[in-house]
């Protein structure tokens, strides 16, 4: 498997993870309010991802650019 595909597999596993945090975040608000520590929590842990998934992306976009056209 190549960096790329590995690159691709993280990258989804990352955004299943961060929309599963943001469903939480959800069901927590919904029950308890929007100033529960539980709702907070989970979306620090979303928020967390972001950062994580643009940096994959880029890597991804880089490495996508040199299969194209070469090693620039």
């Amino acid at each position: 498997m190549s960096i790329l595909q590995e690159l691709r597999q993280y990258r989804q596993t990352l955004r299943d993870l961060k929309a599963e945090n943001l469903r939480s975040m959800r069901k927590y608000r919904r029950l308890f309010g929007k100033r529960d520590t539980l709702a907070h929590y989970m979306e620090g842990m979303a928020n967390g991802k972001t950062a994580a998934l643009m940096q994959i992306d880029y890597f991804i976009a880089r490495l996508e650019m040199e299969e194209e056209y070469g090693n620039a």
